[in-house]
């Protein structure tokens, strides 16, 4: 219990004055020893209630009270200081034994703690002082020593006896602030002390009744085995002290219950009888409390049972929607439990924390929003016990006692069992709502969804469709709806708007016996609008039962789109080479002229011969450089033919040196008219590439004539072009260097250059780049361009390598052996 000094102070002073005057008046004179002595008692009571640090100011607040009443007798200073020490030694040896063997000092509630209390305080503390007291008391007054000795050892055996626990008792109830006894408890020990009055005025009066024997004390037994039966050690305590001050004040009134006994003898008679009786009954009143301890604790171990037990059953088979009433309704029964002022359950959320229930016993409602950090950290008279599930902290179950209610451990243990079925119960409602918010997604995104959905099973049962889906379905346009096998109908004939290919079937057994990745399937379907494009997507479900979505996408407008943008571009690649072939007129009439020319000078040659004699073998070779000349014209019109035509892409092996020496057959005129170097650095590995002729070579005459065009915007001492190509597995690359002035020097010119229409040259329209671009990503190439280090920049590309490489090159060394 808390200490107060000054309080306690002054409750010491006060009581030791009232019970040194009351041991003063119950001397028989002129003996100096009293019958009771009360100040003993008192300040026994007090350090045992007291923790020891704040005994001195017991002992120091019981000096001037045993000095102010004890100079105020008849009594020399010196035994009235000696008095006080003696009072106090017995006082310090009955609270240190009691303290130090007792761990609970202040409560007598139990069989021990009252065999505690009688060996130290009731019988050991006044044998080992009252040495002391008969000394001073022999040697300034001259008594006789075991006289005084026997005496005092009596009265302050049955003082402490009788005194101290009804003192713990009564200041330890104020302090706890208990309510005090019910009516009928009330009733019936004001019942037992009239009936104790009574018997003792019948006994112990002095003209009422006279019993001729001393065994009529034993007429006492009923009331105080009543006492301790019925309100413990300190009932007992109480009747028995009332008993000794009856019979004391008539002993010295003149009147004796023991007649023909002096008063002095029968007064020693009836303390010796009070404290052989009382012990016992004493232990008697512990054990009675002890047991009833037991059994209110057991009634309340059974009751906070039945508490958690329906409060674990509410929200069993509650839904989670409900849960935050239920919180409040139990919340109430739990703080009416523990006799709690205030409840809350709190959710901690990463937006902060959220009230799930509050109850309060005054109708005050819990702090706000605001508040609650202050309070789950348990300030303000609050305590917050955690709601744990596993590891994570749910929230928190946050409790305001009653000012008056001691904090115990039991009851820290009790909340913290309560905080775990709260926080169990808080567990499921998190994890339905989770569920219930899932399903409510995945419900909105099956109905967002424009194309058909359908969720699987394991066994490819249909377990969930979408509106599309539904719709469709009882539209007539789908013969599956929910519950239907939808490998089945797979498997089945070709029905309108269901694929029947076993690719498909094939395709979502897999995913549903677990394969990993995600199966894709296209197919048409015939409508009464023309044929229609759909795009089949399977993914399989991450969950323990297994399972996968099957979705159904028109992909036609797409498709259509797709086709018109291809037809564009070729168009627009088309357009961008016969543009090209009408830039290098000048070039290709360059280089038409020298084969036509060495054929006209070799015919002129043959005609001379034949006039004159006729040399055979000259003619023969005559006619063999006018073949050639005549094959050197025929692949350069073959080449500009293949330019100029259209037609739909088509792949197939290409070698990347062949491509580049047409190319730069066709510009070389070009090159010369531009004065120009245009060098070929060839990988001998001759790199093969699966691609379309045309395209390739177009993407090729654009970068060569974009690096002769760059020749001509700088003055610089060397005019070269350089054509690379290199093998570097898995692809191909091709690489036009040029020594011109270079790409603009920013992040943005470097990465515009491949946008459409943007140009840097005054007559240029931008597609060239884009269009280079366009057609090596269709072929799943890639085109990059930088600055060089010296001069001029460099545009390369890359190109996956074809498969089977040297089977490639033997393909085209058949098609055309010239070719490398």
């Amino acid at each position: 219990m808390p200490f107060h000094a000054p309080t306690a102070a002054l409750l010491v002073f006060a009581g030791y004055c009232a019970g040194a005057w009351l041991g003063f008046e119950l001397r028989f004179p002129p003996a100096a020893t009293s019958v009771l002595w009360p100040p003993n008692a008192l300040l026994t009571a007090a350090l045992i209630m007291a923790p020891p640090r704040g005994w001195w100011v017991c002992l120091a607040a019981a000096l001037p009270a045993h000095l102010l009443v004890g100079l105020g007798t008849d009594l020399p200073g010196a035994l009235v200081g000696a008095f006080f020490v003696t009072n106090c030694s017995e006082a310090l040896i009955a609270a240190g034994l009691v303290h130090r063997f007792n761990d609970q000092p202040a409560r007598f509630d139990t069989f021990r703690r009252a065999v505690v209390f009688v060996a130290g305080a009731v019988l050991l503390a006044p044998f080992l002082s009252c040495f002391l007291d008969a000394a001073a008391v022999s040697l300034l007054r001259g008594d006789a020593y075991w006289e005084v000795w026997r005496t005092r050892l009596y009265a302050n055996t049955l003082t402490e006896l009788t005194l101290v626990p009804a003192l713990v008792a009564l200041v330890s109830s104020r302090v706890r602030g208990g309510s005090g006894l019910p009516w009928p408890r009330v009733a019936e020990a004001a019942a037992l002390a009239a009936l104790l009055v009574g018997a003792g005025m019948l006994l112990f009066g002095s003209g009422l009744l006279r019993w001729n024997r001393p065994t009529s004390l034993t007429l006492l037994l009923p009331l105080l085995l009543w006492a301790a039966a019925r309100f413990g050690s300190a009932g007992a305590s109480l009747a028995l002290l009332g008993t000794a001050l009856l019979a004391i004040a008539a002993a010295t009134r003149g009147g004796t219950p023991m007649h023909p006994l002096p008063a002095e003898e029968a007064v020693v008679v009836l303390q010796i009888f009070l404290t052989t009786v009382g012990v016992p009954l004493f232990a008697l009143g512990a054990l009675m409390e002890e047991r009833r301890g037991t059994e209110r604790l057991l009634a309340e171990r059974l009751r906070f049972q039945a508490l958690v037990s329906h409060l674990s059953g509410a929200f069993v088979q509650l839904p989670s929607d409900a849960m935050s009433t239920a919180f409040t309704t139990w919340l109430r029964q739990v703080g009416e439990f523990f006799g709690a002022r205030r409840l809350l359950v709190a959710r901690v959320q990463r937006e902060g924390p959220e009230v799930l229930g509050a109850w309060s016993a005054d109708g005050l409602l819990p702090p706000a929003g605001h508040d609650l950090p202050f309070v789950l950290r348990g300030e303000g008279g609050w305590t917050s016990f955690p709601l744990v599930v596993g590891t994570r902290v749910l929230g928190a179950l946050s409790i305001e006692p009653d000012p008056g209610q001691a904090r115990t451990d039991e009851g820290d243990q009790r909340l913290l069992l309560v905080a775990e079925v709260f926080g169990s119960a808080l567990a499921r409602k998190e994890t339905e709502d989770a569920l219930r918010a899932s399903e409510e997604m995945k419900s909105s995104i099956l109905s967002s969804l424009t194309g058909l959905v359908a969720v699987l099973d394991r066994e490819g049962r249909i377990i969930a469709v979408n509106e599309s889906w539904a719709r469709t379905a009882e539209g007539g346009g789908l013969p599956v709806g929910v519950g239907a096998n939808y490998l089945a109908a797979c498997g089945s004939t070709a029905r309108p708007g269901l694929p029947a290919s076993a690719e498909a079937r094939e395709g979502i057994r897999r995913v549903l016996a677990g394969a990993p990745g995600v199966f894709d399937h296209e197919y048409t379907c015939a409508g009464p609008h023309g044929t229609r494009w759909f795009a089949m997507s399977v993914v399989p479900l991450r969950r323990p039962e297994g399972g996968a979505v099957v979705g159904h996408t028109d992909v036609t407008e797409a498709r259509s789109a797709e086709a018109e943008a291809r037809v564009s571009r070729e168009e627009l690649a088309h357009f961008l080479r016969v543009s090209t072939v009408g830039e290098l007129t000048t070039s290709l009439a360059h280089e038409l002229n020298q084969p036509l020319a060495a054929i006209l000078a070799n015919a002129q040659a043959a005609l001379l011969s034949l006039e004159g004699a006729v040399n055979a073998e000259e003619l023969r070779e005559v006619l063999g450089d006018i073949a050639d000349e005549g094959r050197r014209a025929g692949d350069l019109i073959r080449r500009i033919r293949e330019m100029l035509r259209k037609h739909a892409p088509e792949r197939a092996p290409l070698s990347l040196n062949a491509l580049v020496a047409d190319a730069a057959g066709l510009l070389g005129g070009d090159a010369v008219i531009r004065n120009v170097a245009l060098r070929l650095d060839l990988d001998p590995r001759a790199p093969v590439v699966s691609a379309d002729r045309v395209q390739i070579q177009q993407v090729v005459i654009n970068l060569l004539l974009n690096a002769l065009e760059a020749m001509d915007l700088g003055a610089r001492t060397r005019r070269e072009v350089v054509v690379r190509t290199l093998l570097a597995s898995p692809h191909a690359q091709v690489s036009v260097e040029d020594t011109g002035p270079g790409l603009r020097d920013d992040a943005e010119g470097l990465a515009r250059v491949f946008e459409p229409f943007y140009t840097t040259k005054p007559a240029g329209i931008g597609m060239g780049l884009a269009i280079a671009r366009t057609i090596l990503e269709a072929h799943e190439g890639t085109i990059t361009a930088w600055n060089n280090a010296d001069a001029g920049a460099t545009f390369s590309f890359s190109l996956p390598l074809a498969g089977g490489t040297a089977a490639s090159r033997e393909a085209l060394r058949q098609d055309d052996p010239a070719r490398p």
